[in-house]
């Protein structure tokens, strides 16, 4: 995709920054294969506001120009409801927190400059459509290395910041129902029968399981991972209460940026697949996809207990009555929901261990996305193995299969 300028692009920032633009400069932020969803620019904008000049350095979050990825993405209603996280979900959960006397309000998420559907008032989205937010890597922020993992103080900053994400909202749904209706759960939609988009996502299962059967250590399990595979775990259905709450629904490493420090900060980024559902299928995706093996393995229980300790605190915060939130409510739902997450961890777990030298270009009309999910799922490297194998005996151990 060659870049070029945006246009308009005062009207976009026109609420949220202040001066007149003066000039733009956009690249290519992301290599191919690092983004499915959209096109992401980074893009450094000079304003002058009375004799103060400034630059801001944003990345534009643009609309795919793929169709085939706008239809699995079902961009038409996903790409608006992301906007309306930065419009109206995030400032709604501040000003609850604010409202109720916190002062360490949940600060998680880049800042917004301003965004549009489409150029042509007459068109719900278009090509044009773009989301604008700080580039966090100009204030240190990175992407951690896929095939590695977090390691644990990340893991923990990170448990933190997605227990606030679950909470917040949780009580504001518990002490003010409307408000949660209107300003949040009506952007929760659009992405929860991802499974039904993709009737051939089965397929990318097959060579993964081939993979598994030749593990030595795996053998025993087999019976078990070709029963728990058969659930479409991308498919939103059963919502219990009071559990349900915004559920990112893609929380792996390629949406978390970190900070290093003492303690690591971490930003959540991407929210265009977020949907009404469990807390859990959340916690256990990340825990299972993006956090270092070795580190998994020996503080899997102690980040459970973290994110838990730190749900329950914002709760209390925010006058919400927890004992309908006590520990043995949290570990059933907790292991309810994981018990259909197996095929969407070994899904990712194709994801992030393929080889970067074969990814390809997906803002081409030409890239078929079936088909390069199916050559990737053909990968057999040491990364996979070693993943596929944590995965399933964490699953087999915790009776999730």
């Amino acid at each position: 995709m060659s870049v070029v300028k945006i246009e308009k692009l005062q009207d976009v920032v026109r609420d949220y920054v202040r001066g007149t633009v003066l000039s733009q400069q956009t690249v290519r932020l992301t290599a191919p294969g690092e983004n499915y969803g959209s096109v992401l620019l980074k893009l450094d904008i000079k304003v002058r506001d009375g004799d103060k000049e400034e630059e801001i350095h944003a990345v534009a979050k643009c609309v795919p120009p793929n169709k085939s990825i706008r239809e699995i993405f079902n961009t038409k209603a996903t790409f608006p409801n992301e906007i309306a996280w930065y419009t109206t979900i995030i400032p709604t959960m501040i000003k609850f927190q604010r409202d109720n006397g916190v002062e360490d309000v949940i600060d998680c998420f880049p800042k917004f400059y301003g965004a549009r559907t489409s150029l042509d008032p007459e068109e719900t989205i278009d090509e044009h459509g773009l989301i604008l937010l700080e580039n966090l890597a100009e204030t240190g922020y990175r992407n951690e290395n896929r095939y590695v993992g977090f390691d644990l103080s990340t893991s923990q900053s990170i448990i933190k910041n997605l227990a606030a994400f679950h909470s917040i909202p949780i009580a504001i749904k518990l002490r003010n129902l409307e408000l949660f209706e209107t300003n949040i759960k009506k952007f929760l939609y659009g992405f929860e029968n991802v499974g039904q988009v993709e009737p051939e996502v089965k397929q990318i299962f097959e060579a993964p399981l081939r993979v598994m059967e030749e593990i030595t250590e795996l053998a025993h399990l087999i019976p078990r991972v070709k029963k728990g595979m058969a659930v479409n775990a991308f498919v939103i259905s059963d919502v219990r209460e009071p559990w349900a709450t915004t559920l990112h629904h893609d929380f792996w490493m390629n949406n978390i940026m970190v900070k290093p420090g003492d303690p690591p900060k971490s930003a959540i980024i991407d929210l265009q697949t977020t949907v009404y559902g469990s807390f859990a299928t959340d916690l256990v995706f990340f825990l299972m996809t993006s956090v270092e093996i070795s580190v998994a393995e020996q503080h899997l229980g102690n980040l459970i207990d973290t994110y838990y300790e730190e749900f329950i605190r914002n709760l209390r915060q925010l006058k919400v009555d927890t004992e309908i939130f006590n520990r043995e409510a949290f570990m059933k739902e907790l292991n309810v929901a994981a018990a259909g997450q197996l095929p969407h961890c070994i899904f990712f777990a194709v994801v992030m261990c393929a080889e970067k030298k074969n990814a390809q270009d997906t803002t081409t009309e030409e890239y078929n996305h079936m088909k390069n999910l199916k050559e990737m799922s053909g990968e057999d490297t040491v990364r996979h193995r070693r993943r596929y194998r944590f995965i399933v005996e964490q699953f087999a151990k915790r009776n999730w299969i």
